[in-house]
């Protein structure tokens, strides 16, 4: 929804998953999470929670993000490293 949503505002709809599915393709494009990190001024999450993923938002991930950007969790909380967001926000000039 966030994609049609995106989409209909003429946004650029960037993707990154660990597998794709047709729906997905037909709304964005499928990039490394590197280039997801660096080219994207919203990142938006929404995914579950699970040993593989609990804190991937960390320091490495919050440091490859596009100075600015807005980081929306629309997920779980156990995704985010909430010291590393802490101090990306304090180190905000």
């Amino acid at each position: 929804a966030v994609g049609k949503i995106a989409n209909a505002f003429g946004m650029r709809v960037l993707a990154y998953n660990r597998s794709r599915c047709p729906e997905g393709e037909a709304l964005g494009t499928y990039v490394t999470l590197d280039q997801l990190l660096s080219e994207s001024d919203i990142i938006s999450l929404h995914c579950p929670l699970t040993e593989d993923n609990k804190h991937m938002i960390n320091r490495d991930f919050i440091e490859k993000m596009r100075p600015g950007a807005i980081l929306i969790n629309t997920a779980r909380g156990g995704l985010v490293d909430e010291q590393a967001l802490a101090e990306a926000l304090k180190s905000v000039e």
